[in-house]
């Protein structure tokens, strides 16, 4: 209903059209030239949540990607950043704090806060849970103390530095200032 009302307006001419279209998901039922073709009124496209095989053929046709990338969740690494930036298409990190494991939410050996991520939707991040990342939550969080920052600032301005952009979504004000502390230490 949205997409059909934002048309009329623009047909209208009482609103400009809308700047930017994401496909959210690749569709194995339809092909993605077919799903690329249907999308008007946008001066931009990008896909979401697409694997580099995914991305490749169309490449050419969008502006953007936007996957999960992080501290703990770099599978994106070795093709897909770089089938990126062989083909001008941005990417934009969503979930840069890795629902909320590099913001420092969860400790080890301690059930998981009521209302988190962790306790709403566990199947996300149940890799995490190895000692491994425990570990590595242990070395950033020394590492934030020592700079006198906190774990998610870091996170996000190491995020910032490696890609083009980030998606957050902090639920309260106070949220916001390791983003704003990130972006003013980045060299982005």
């Amino acid at each position: 209903m949205r997409c059909r009302a934002c048309c009329l307006a623009c047909e209208r001419g009482t609103n400009p059209p809308p700047t930017a279209r994401l496909l959210h998901a690749f569709d194995p039922r339809v092909p993605v030239h077919e799903s690329l073709d249907a999308i008007t009124h946008a001066d931009e496209i990008g896909v979401s949540n697409f694997s580099d095989a995914q991305l490749a053929p169309v490449a050419g046709r969008v502006q953007w990607l936007q996957n999960s990338y992080s501290m703990l969740v770099r599978g994106d690494e070795k093709a897909v950043l770089p089938l990126c930036r062989a083909n001008g298409v941005r990417y934009q990190a969503f979930s840069p704090l890795a629902g909320g494991w590099l913001a420092g939410h969860y400790t080890r050996g301690a059930p998981f806060p009521p209302g988190s991520r962790m306790s709403l939707r566990p199947g996300l991040y149940a890799g995490v849970q190895q000692d491994q990342a425990w570990d590595f939550l242990d070395e950033l969080r020394a590492d934030a103390e020592a700079r006198g920052t906190d774990m998610a600032a870091l996170a996000l301005a190491w995020a910032l530095e490696r890609v083009d952009s980030i998606v957050i979504g902090p639920r309260r004000p106070e949220h916001l200032a390791p983003a704003l502390l990130a972006r003013a230490s980045s060299s982005v």
